[in-house]
């Protein structure tokens, strides 16, 4: 089954760039397309990032920021949100950095640590474009590699830092809209050089994957998306070794359910991988609504199994919404049980005791009662659909 795509990810001109920053005006840096800095109001700043869907995330380990850009409104979901928003997890305090993208919401997003500069991997226009984001400067820089991945939808990206890459796999190409992809990309900032990995053996194309770097190991992790054909999901674990260039099954015990839409975030105080919600079904789509959970899974790498977990007080059923790990408890920030209605709720999970706290947000964005009320949710105590409504376009 072909995926409509929605008119939000046509292609589209760059836009004129306007750039703001927490901390005031600065020097320029040199280099194409710098942008010009623009202060965020402080007068009318908001407290927390506003419901959406979609966002991207980046940590980092530096500061032990959340870094969360963008994503999409609801009920007009297929608006976007160009802002970027930094999360300290200590003080549980969300703060506008930015108000303005270079362009239309990018498809995938990871922090360079070494360089400080956030990549950001646009490839819905012409010609596509990789953008740097200063996190010290609060500057776009358009860095114009000569050889970019080809144009997808629904990939992802994360930050190696052993081998100080950043790692782009996966996504549906964005020419037919319905071939799933299983290409693997590294970017080198400081070369400023894309370059297509061919390990010897691969997971099978994967849309919309979640990936998770784990230090102790070494290794980025993958779990779940869809197959080609956007009929079916995947459920299964695969650990990749940029080192040696090679993806491994692992063939965990206990995994979860097939799934897509959810997000993973590594732990550092357990060595464990905390994954949340995502979309279960899909094989009625559009005829029948997604549907979402509220299950908590728990990934041992010591172990290598998986284990879900039941703690009291859980975020309700999602999907769309993404999580980072932190210097502790992992974070979890909006989604919602249908593109119509997502939430702007910041969570934090403590995985050694088990536990959910809600630290921020509690705004919902509704498209209407009668379809936010309609959307199919499964909870881990019960498992059965709460109504059938008409859920909207996938992106």
């Amino acid at each position: 089954m072909k995926p409509t795509i929605p008119r939000h990810l046509l292609p589209l001109a760059p836009l004129a760039i306007l750039l703001a920053c927490d901390t005031g005006p600065r020097e320029l840096p040199s280099g194409p397309n710098s942008g010009i800095t623009a202060l965020v109001s402080t007068s009318h700043r908001p407290s927390a990032p506003s419901p959406r869907g979609y966002a991207l995330t980046a940590y980092d380990p530096v500061r032990d920021r959340v870094y969360e850009v963008g994503g999409f409104f609801a009920p007009d979901w297929t608006a976007e949100i160009d802002d970027i928003w930094a999360f300290r997890p200590r003080s549980r305090t969300w703060s506008l950095i930015a108000n303005t993208l270079p362009a239309p919401l990018g498809d995938a997003v990871a922090l360079d640590v070494k360089s400080r500069k956030l990549i950001m991997y646009l490839p819905y226009i012409d010609p596509i474009e990789t953008w740097a984001y200063d996190i010290e400067t609060g500057v776009w820089e358009n860095r114009r590699p000569a050889t970019e991945p080809p144009p997808r939808w629904g990939s992802m990206m994360v930050y190696d830092p052993k081998a100080d890459r950043i790692l782009l796999y996966g996504g549906t190409d964005w020419n037919d809209g319905s071939t799933v992809l299983g290409d693997l990309w590294a970017y080198d900032y400081e070369a400023n050089t894309w370059s297509e990995l061919h390990p010897p053996v691969s997971p099978p194309p994967h849309h919309f994957p979640v990936l998770e770097y784990v230090p102790t190991i070494d290794r980025v992790m993958l779990f779940g998306g869809y197959q080609q054909g956007f009929s079916t999901l995947f459920n299964d674990t695969w650990a990749y070794d940029y080192r040696h260039n090679r993806w491994t099954n692992l063939h965990p015990a206990n995994p979860p359910a097939p799934r897509a839409y959810h997000y993973m975030a590594y732990d550092p105080t357990t060595n464990r991988i905390v994954l949340f919600g995502g979309v279960m079904d899909e094989s009625a789509w559009p005829d029948s609504p997604e549907l979402t959970n509220d299950e908590t899974w728990i990934y041992s790498v010591a172990r290598n199994s998986w284990h879900q977990m039941f703690p009291k007080h859980a975020p309700s059923p999602r999907a769309w919404h993404v999580m980072s790990h932190t210097d502790g408890p992992v974070m979890l920030f909006g989604g919602g049980p249908s593109r119509l209605a997502y939430n702007n709720e910041t969570y934090l999970y403590d995985s050694h005791a088990n536990e959910w706290e809600l630290v921020s947000g509690g705004e919902h964005a509704v498209a209407d009662r009668a379809v936010a009320s309609g959307v199919a949710t499964m909870h881990s105590t019960g498992g059965r659909p709460l109504s059938q409504g008409a859920p909207p376009l996938r992106r």
